[in-house]
């Protein structure tokens, strides 16, 4: 899923090809332990799953999950070039949206849809972080 999601970003977001990150890349920045790269690079995160419902019939289990994915855009600008970067932040949320909204891997039942974004507090240094969350349904099958 989280490869789906890299792959579809880096082909339609040019700005993000080769600036794609997972989770633990992440946490290395939010610890202080590395400094993000200059400019806007984004991590991508499993964000959780939730299950709805519930049925048994047949020897086969099958409920309803949504699969949270977060894309966290990270954006590092030095000095004066901080102040603008608001502006850039709301087209390339919607460059992201526009890029994951309505697609799947092949092996998913649902598509991906926009739930949610906002900007978290800003870390050390200027650097800013948009979290845009996205969710896709599937089906659990299995045989107890």
């Amino acid at each position: 899923m989280l490869g789906f999601v890299m792959e579809r970003l880096a082909e339609r977001v040019p700005e993000l090809r080769g600036r794609l990150y997972a989770a633990a890349d992440l946490q290395a920045i939010l610890s202080g332990a590395a400094t993000a790269p200059q400019g806007v690079s984004a991590h991508v995160l499993p964000a959780g799953l939730s299950a709805r419902g519930g049925e048994s019939a047949a020897g086969l289990f099958t409920q309803i999950v949504d699969e949270v994915v977060s894309v966290l855009v990270v954006y590092r600008h030095a000095g004066a070039a901080g102040e603008r970067a608001a502006p850039e932040i709301r087209d390339m949320r919607m460059r992201i949206i526009a890029a994951l909204a309505g697609s799947a891997p092949e092996d998913i039942a649902g598509d991906f849809v926009f739930r949610a974004a906002r900007l978290q507090p800003p870390l050390q240094g200027g650097t800013l972080l948009d979290q845009i969350d996205f969710s896709i349904q599937d089906q659990l099958r299995i045989t107890p």
